[in-house]
This record gives C-alpha cells, structure tokens and sequence, in this order.
C-alpha cells in the first residue's frame, strides 16, 4: 500500500503565490499523482490489492492536461478550500470563485459590464453650470480596465481549480473499495481502514470503546453529567462495524466519491454506535429531574390512635416520567451527540387526595387475639382493633387539602376484634377433656421407676391447635442415660430383660385418655399379647426402633398433657378448652377368640347433645396366644 500523508488542515492557512488546493500546492498535487499514475494503473490507497481492493485503470489525459494547464499559468491563484467542521478537516465541496461588482463594473463606452446584468450605474456629479447630473466616465472606463485585467486569471484559476477537482474525482471513483473498509476510516482512535467487516468486528471486540466516555444534559440552565459506565454505555460492535464498512458505500457514485476525495486528504472517524442500560439510564434522568425540579411529595395521611388522621399537603417537583428525556438521550446518541444534550423533564403538582385513597390509607381489618406456643409455653397475642371511615361526612373535608395550605385533621372509626385477650386467657387450659389411670403396683421396682420416669418426662406437653404430638420425640430414647432401668418387656413373642420395660403402659394410658377426649389418632400399635393394665384394643405400645404412638389437637385451642404417678398407679389428663356444646364419648369394642390369638375391632362414637355426631372406626387390634 502506498503511503499517504495527511495534509496540514490549519484553519488559518494563506494561500501561496502558485495555485493551492487544502492547503497544499496545486502543482505539487499534480505532480504527485502524474508521478503515481501511469496508462495502466492509478495509485494505490488503503484499499489496494493488499487490503482487498482492486487496481483500476484509468485515461491520464484529463490529468495531463490539468498539468499543463497550471504549468501555464503557475502565477494565478487558485482558491484554496475551507475548514471542515467535522471530523476530516476538509469541506465536502470547493468553494465557487467570485467577485465583486466593483471588479466588474463599466467599460470603455460608459456602458455597463455584460458580464454583471445588475451592477450598479458609475457615480454621478453635477458641473454646476446647467444643473443636470452627469455620469462620471472616467470612473466607468476604470472599472472596466481593472475588470479586464482581472478576468483573464480569474476565469484561468477557475479552470485549473476545476481540472484537479476532475482528477481527484477520476482518482477517489476508481480507488474506491467495495468489499473492505475505505482507507483512511477510525473508529475513535482505531484505525480500521482497509479491514474487512469481520476483522473491524474482531478488532472492536479487542478494544474498549466510549473509555472515560461522559454524558451531559441540558435542562434549561441546569446541567447534569452522567459517567457513560453509570448508564452501562458501550458500543454495540456489530452496528459500529457496519456503520464503519458501508462508509462512502451509499450507493450515491457522487457522494460516495466526494467522501473518497476526503480521504485521500485525511482522516474520517466514526463515532460508535452505543448501547446502553435504559434501567440505569432511567434512574440517572430521575436524579436529574429531581435536582431541576425538586422531588414531587404527594398528601400525606399521618393516622393517630385518638379517632383521627392528619392529612399533610404535599408540594409540586418533578413528574416522575422519563419518557421524553429517555428519548431526547437516545436521539442524541444516534446523532453522535454526548454533551449537552436538552432533555424534557417536566413539574407536576401533587394529585387530589380521593375518599378512596384516604380510606385505603387509614383501613385496617381488626385482629383477633390469639395464641402462641413456643414448646410448652404458651403467650397470648392481644387483639388489634381496626379502622374504617364514613365516606360521606369525610368527602367535603378532603377537599381543603391543597398545596401550600394549612394540614387538614380527618376523622376514622373503629371496628372491634372479634376475641379479645381477656376471653383467651379465661379459656386457656380451663378444663379437662379426658382423665385415664392404670395400676401399675405390682411391677418390680424397675419398671415402677420406668413408668414414674416416662410420666416425667411426657409431663406438660403442650400441643397447639393443629399440632401433632408424638410419644418417642416426647420421652425419647429409653436409655440408662435418659433416666431407665433394665426391666422385662415383650421383644419378637418373648419376655425377655430390657432397659425401659414398663414405658408401654404410659403411651398406653395416654391412649385411652387421647380417645376418651375426642382426639384424632394419627398412629397406633397393639402389642404382640394381651396386657393386664388396659381393655382390650385400648393398648398402644412402642418402641425405640419406630414404633409410635401419635395423635393430633383437633381443637381450637391448645392443649397440655399432664401426668403423674403416686406410686401404684400412672394419671394422665388431657387439658384444654371444654368443646361447645359439651361432648360424649363411648368405645365399642367387638372381639373374636380363635386358637391362633385375638381380633379386637373397635369403634369410637362422640355425641352432642344426645345426638352422635361422630361414628368412626379405630385400628384394630390382634393379639397372639401365650
């Protein structure tokens, strides 16, 4: 690729004694493209054979001509080309030559310049002797020989001004490339002229674009500055890529080639194409709007416990809506525009207060007091009366909330619990549901201990309403470490010695208790033979290995359990709150005596008021023979 210079773009810059064009010699100009064109080819730029472009041919005779044309006439200036405003330096068009009406006006014979239609006529002077007002011809025979003096260069440079433009448009046309970037293209500071669009796309993936890139807002005399990674501003490497490799490709051949000129001049950087957060970037207008506007507080409603609210008037700020200012920013980004951007943020006055809005401000549904069980302690919850409002006696007040004016005091009125803590407390564990005993004086002191220490240890069980109580998880693991002695017990049909015997007679008596007070059973074994110390299909047994006995609190209030023994005999006593209307409890218990053991079927009926209210089986039982 051959090298090309970028020319000096000094605003400032004079035009030398020979013709100059972007401030460079025009016959240097010429001389460097005659150097490089020949009857074959034209030079190559960013896009020749070695970046993808093709090599063209083209005439030379337009550019010898425009050669020998400023040779001729190297003592003529041409005009020299403005100051670009964007990003090249160079103006996309030369600037036409011209010249004033004083360079053209009059001729020889007084009569006006045919080349001006609308110059004004020469000045006029009175003689003083007749009073008419005459022409002033010399004046006009000056200004014609000044014109004819000044047309001949004038009109040589425009044609000189006019050849280089042609060679350079014959130049930018035929170097053009079509399947890589133009030469001479950024991206910021990447330079990504002769790429292909695949490798700008690897290379803007390499490169963080808009780095320290800062975004500021306008709004009126309020200004605002954004960090782009507040906003998460990127490129968006595949639109950058694009915008980057369709530069001069318009598929306008004047337009396109106009750019092609530029390039050979100097650089073209394009702007990324950004990508942003519009979360973030709704959150950092919101800052904005706020900081112009101030924040936009609506009434407030300050509910008092003495039958009343005080309703505070709010104050007007900012609306809250970003819309038009989300858009306002994307516009500008799609217009290359990161400073100084106007945005719309607009004031809003806090709303009306409606007797819909006050009554779901000051509502609340009262709560009845309740209970709380944590393990065996039970707390009491007090109740929370609630609120409501009459909408018709508090309409016309809300009307005199307004910006600005004094705080408006608005009655409520109250809803009562519908259980208080007091009726609560009174029902706690006020009564006994169920009572069971069974005798256990003639065990060995063992088992005597045992059946003492499980009744210990069940002793106080507070079960919550809905609850599920299990034997084993209570008493737990029957161990010399947990209180038990070595006593006889039944293990697979033999009575054999082992530690916790006797514990089977206090799940059994809690069984009968659990049944005699109308709970639901949830599980339940017989054991393996018949006991002394329960009716038949009354016994529960367990065992450390899984074997439970559960039941659940199917009232409405908590329960406790209760037990105890005197020596002889084990108690146990559910407590809670009596049911209403009072129940009745019977078990009906049908047995069947075979050779090979035992049936028991067994059936549980409640009563309300002489009336059953609930007829349902209960597991059933089988025993084997000794």
């Amino acid at each position: 690729m051959a090298e090309q210079n970028t020319p000096n773009t000094d605003t400032n810059m004079t035009f030398s004694d020979a013709p100059t064009i972007f401030g460079k010699d025009a016959k240097e100009i010429i001389s460097e493209v005659a150097e490089n064109v020949s009857a074959e080819s034209v030079p190559q730029d960013a896009a020749g054979p070695e970046n993808g472009g093709d090599t063209q041919k083209i005439d030379t005779a337009a550019i010898k001509a425009a050669a020998a044309g400023i040779s001729q006439n190297e003592d003529n200036d041409l005009p020299g080309n403005g100051e670009d405003s964007a990003s090249d330096g160079l103006d996309d068009d030369f600037p036409p030559v011209t010249f004033s009406r004083e360079d053209v006006l009059g001729t020889e014979d007084d009569e006006v310049n045919p080349y001006l239609d609308d110059a004004p006529a020469p000045p006029v002077y009175d003689d003083g002797k007749d009073g008419k007002k005459k022409k002033n011809t010399a004046f006009a025979r000056s200004a014609a020989s000044f014109f004819k003096k000044a047309r001949k260069p004038a009109i040589i440079s425009a044609a000189a001004a006019a050849g280089i433009f042609v060679v350079l448009y014959i130049i930018s046309a035929a170097t053009l490339p079509s399947d890589v970037i133009a030469g001479n293209v950024y991206i910021e500071t990447l330079n990504v002229g002769g790429m292909t669009y695949d490798e700008a796309l690897n290379a803007i993936n390499g490169t963080y674009l808009f780095e320290d890139q800062t975004v500021t807002l306008k709004n009126g005399d309020e200004t605002f500055e954004i960090n782009g990674a507040d906003i998460g501003l990127s490129a968006s490497p595949e639109e950058t890529a694009k915008k980057a490799f369709n530069y001069a490709k318009s598929g306008n051949s004047f337009s396109d080639t106009l750019k092609g000129i530029k390039l050979l001049f100097g650089r073209h950087t394009v702007v990324p194409v950004a990508n942003i957060d519009r979360a973030k970037l709704d959150e950092q207008l919101w800052q904005f709007g706020v900081k112009v506007h101030g924040e936009l507080v609506g009434h407030y409603v300050e509910v008092r416990d003495n039958n009343e609210a005080t309703i505070w008037p709010g104050h007007t700020g900012f609306n809250n809506d970003v819309t038009k200012a989300r858009e306002d920013v994307l516009n500008a980004f799609a217009n290359e525009r990161f400073t100084d951007i106007p945005v719309t943020l607009e004031t809003a006055p806090p709303a009306d207060i409606t007797v819909e809005q006050y009554d779901l401000a000051v509502y609340k549904d009262p709560v009845d007091a309740y209970y709380e069980v944590n393990g065996d302690e039970v707390t009491v919850v007090p109740e929370q009366n609630g609120r409501y409002i009459n909408k018709e006696q508090v309409a016309p007040m809300l009307a005199a909330v307004k910006e600005g004016a004094e705080p408006v005091i608005v009655p409520w009125e109250t809803s009562y619990a519908a259980v208080t803590a007091d009726e609560l407390q009174s029902k706690l564990f006020s009564d006994t549901l169920a009572s069971y005993s069974t005798y256990y004086g003639s065990s060995t002191a063992n088992r005597s201990a045992n059946v003492s220490r499980a009744a210990e240890l069940m002793n106080g069980a507070v079960i919550p309403s809905g609850g599920i109580f299990s034997f084993n998880d209570r008493v737990g693991k029957r161990t010399t470490y947990n209180g038990f002695y070595t006593a006889p017990e039944y293990v697979n049909g033999e009575t054999v010695q082992g530690i916790g015997g006797g514990t089977c007679q206090v799940s059994t008596t809690l069984y009968c208790s659990v049944l005699y007070a109308g709970l639901d059973i949830v599980s339940r074994t017989n054991h393996m033979f018949t006991v002394s110390y329960a009716p038949l299909g009354q016994d529960a047994t367990v065992a450390d290995d899984g074997v439970d006995f559960q039941f659940s609190n199917n009232t409405d209030y908590p329960i406790k359990i209760s037990s105890y023994t005197d020596g002889s005999s084990i108690y146990v006593d559910i407590i809670g709150t009596a049911w209403e209307p009072a129940r009745e409890v019977k078990l009906d218990h049908s047995v069947s005596y075979s050779s090979g053991g035992t049936y028991v079927y067994s059936k549980r009926y409640i009563y309300e008021n002489g009336e059953c209210i609930v007829d349902e089986e209960l597991p059933s039982s089988y025993y084997k023979a000794h």
